[in-house]
């Protein structure tokens, strides 16, 4: 059985959808950095300092499934989450291309507008990194078989 899953949205989405499947995850780690205009726009009672969580690479494999998930070139965000949870906890496997977006990213983003010249700007107050530490530095999230994308298109026309 094949399952095409497009992620958007809520992170909690990977958990939800690899819990279902009877599988449990590590936890992403990160640091918050609180300011007053952090404060307002998120309802934060801190607004100043930061908070660190660290990240745990704890995960259990459903041995009756072999996972596969999918990335190329425009996997990003919450998709490439999702990979990393497999990859780090060793979980399945990963076929395609990399995705665009490094495993360890910056996040949640403040909207603001300059005062005198209205542009329009936003900044991150988080960092997330992902469950194995030790591969924060990794820029992708490499396929195990690299696969391009017209040939597993092509794969999953006939399957």
């Amino acid at each position: 059985m094949i399952l095409e899953i497009i992620l958007r949205g809520n992170s909690r989405v990977c958990l939800y959808l690899l819990e279902a499947l009877g599988i449990q995850v590590g936890s992403y780690g990160g640091t918050v950095r609180f300011s007053e205009y952090a404060s307002q726009k998120r309802d934060y009672i801190r607004k100043n300092g930061s908070m660190k969580s660290f990240s745990n690479n704890k995960a259990s494999k459903n041995e009756e499934i072999d996972l596969y998930v999918i990335t190329n070139r425009n996997t990003f965000s919450l998709a490439t989450k999702l990979g990393i949870y497999v990859r780090d906890g060793k979980l399945g496997r990963i076929v395609g291309e990399a995705s665009s977006n490094a495993p360890c990213a910056y996040g949640d983003i403040i909207r603001f507008q300059l005062n005198n010249s209205r542009l329009q700007g936003t900044v991150s107050h988080k960092k997330w990194i992902r469950p194995d530490a030790s591969k924060e530095q990794e820029d992708t999230l490499e396929p195990d078989w690299n696969v391009p994308e017209e040939a597993l298109e092509y794969i999953l026309d006939r399957i």
